[in-house]
């Protein structure tokens, strides 16, 4: 059977994909691969169907979940980018290679030389894999989404092993004198509480490029691809949270803390998840921790980015620093309330 047939007539695999998103999203994808048999252009498949590039990529990591569409790790030389390791799993990536090139080793890092491919699956007509490193997406693009962790949830490195990533922004979250609320509620309220936070907090994350890497009782730790990605989040976090308070079950019981830093981490497997491990997890913490009621409090490197400037000037911000002790972190810090 042709491409062309498989791909206009019923095809079971894009059948099942539009149980789990919008069918016509489904149709336009299946559309849209007709022209891709190799390798799928993400960005170009994004402006396609106007969509994010997150999105996109969480639209082909529900592909293939139901086998449209295949997608692997790949490490790339930093120095010839020539291919070194490939594979449909990150276990199997190890945190160094030495390029059989130009003899050099290197680190792989998520976010610059360990790229993923998507490609049609072969029973729908996928070719062999020709690689296009134009047409590859950063691994830590991939592992940052909610689909990834829901859907992939098992494709995860060795214990004991970690891959770096250059630059990772990390946003922390918790409600605002919570022992004290959940005590005066008694359990059963308190958990429903929590429950609808955790609803809407997971929500508005997702709508901003958001992953949720964990929760600790009631705070959150998410992951974002671009500082402005958090702050965005945050000020709209901080919006609905206002209205989510002013109902009558709430009774503003719910106010939210919330820390943002960007920098340099690890990823490892922690039970059974891809975690975050090193100084940037310890200071987005520390930085959370200082928060008042309602306050939203960026760290320097954050506050310093110019793309989150520019968005807080929108919103007619322009918050002062000031110095603090982070548990932790030698020396006093400068951090900024918003």
């Amino acid at each position: 059977m042709g491409l062309w047939t498989q791909l206009t007539g019923h095809v079971p695999q894009f059948d099942a994909l539009a149980t789990k998103v919008h069918p016509e999203l489904a149709l336009t994808l299946r559309s849209y691969l007709l022209w891709s048999p190799t390798l799928i252009d993400v960005d170009g498949l994004a402006a396609h169907l106007s969509l994010g590039r997150q999105d996109a990529i969480g639209l082909l990591l529900n592909a293939a979940s139901v086998g449209a569409v295949e997608f692997r790790f790949e490490s790339v030389c930093p120095s010839c980018k020539a291919p070194h390791q490939a594979s449909e799993h990150l276990r199997d990536i190890g945190t160094k290679g030495t390029c059989m090139d130009c003899q050099k080793t290197y680190y792989n890092v998520l976010d610059s030389n360990l790229v993923v491919y998507f490609t049609l699956h072969p029973s729908v007509g996928g070719k062999r894999l020709i690689r296009d490193l134009t047409k590859s997406v950063p691994a830590s693009d991939v592992i940052n989404t909610t689909e990834f962790r829901q859907l992939f949830g098992g494709n995860v490195l060795l214990p004991g092993k970690g891959l770096a990533i250059g630059s990772v922004t990390l946003m922390f979250t918790d409600i605002y004198e919570s022992t004290a609320t959940f005590t005066r509620r008694g359990d059963l309220d308190a958990f429903r509480l929590v429950r609808d936070h955790f609803d809407l907090l997971f929500d508005l994350i997702k709508r901003h490029n958001g992953t949720i890497v964990k929760t600790i009782g009631d705070a959150v730790m998410a992951v974002f691809p671009r500082p402005q990605d958090a702050v965005a989040c945050a000020l709209k976090v901080r919006e609905e949270f206002d209205a989510f308070n002013a109902r009558a079950d709430v009774s503003g019981d719910s106010h939210l803390k919330i820390g943002i830093h960007e920098g340099p981490s690890i990823v490892v497997t922690l039970n059974r998840i891809l975690d975050y491990f090193g100084t940037t997890v310890n200071t987005a913490a520390r930085v959370q921790s200082t928060a008042s009621k309602r306050e939203i409090v960026l760290s320097s490197k954050v506050r310093s980015n110019p793309a989150v400037d520019e968005l807080l000037a929108m919103h007619g911000l322009h918050p002062q620093g000031r110095e603090t002790l982070l548990k932790g972190i030698a020396g006093p810090q400068t951090v900024y309330g918003v």
